[in-house]
């Protein structure tokens, strides 16, 4: 069962966006919606390039920023993304007691964890974000 234990309270919420790297802007976009918001978005892949960082180091930045966050939201799509990091990102996420949000369609069984909140858009998750952070701040 998911524990979330972490303080999930004002004033900057730390939260994790997870996506395939090729929607890199769009990620940035939502950045400055969830900042304007009052979280603090701590994935720094959304800033920095892949194509010359080796693997290790992509995967222990990941790691660490995973570990900074309270809030974990995981963006599905297709199988058509390129690597499965993402999906280990979040059961990461979820094991470590994050909140764990979900926008679009549940991909594999792990997307029906208990306490694995689901939402079909990402208006849908923003609205419940919104919320949360209303009530928590």
């Amino acid at each position: 069962m998911n524990k979330v234990s972490r303080d999930s309270g004002p004033p900057d919420t730390p939260l994790y966006l997870s996506a395939c790297f090729r929607r890199q802007a769009e990620m940035k976009a939502i950045r400055q919606e969830v900042e304007a918001y009052g979280y603090r978005v701590v994935s720094s892949w959304v800033d920095e390039g892949e194509a010359s960082v080796r693997n290790e180091l992509i995967a222990d930045r990941d790691w660490r920023d995973i570990g900074k966050a309270t809030v974990f939201v995981f963006f599905s799509e297709p199988l058509n993304c390129r690597s499965g990091g993402k999906h280990v990102e979040m059961g990461m996420a979820y094991a470590l007691g994050l909140e764990v949000v979900l926008v679009g369609p549940r991909g594999n069984v792990f997307h029906f964890l208990p306490g694995v909140r689901q939402y079909y858009t990402w208006g849908e998750a923003k609205t419940y974000l919104w919320k949360r952070r209303e009530h928590h701040g």
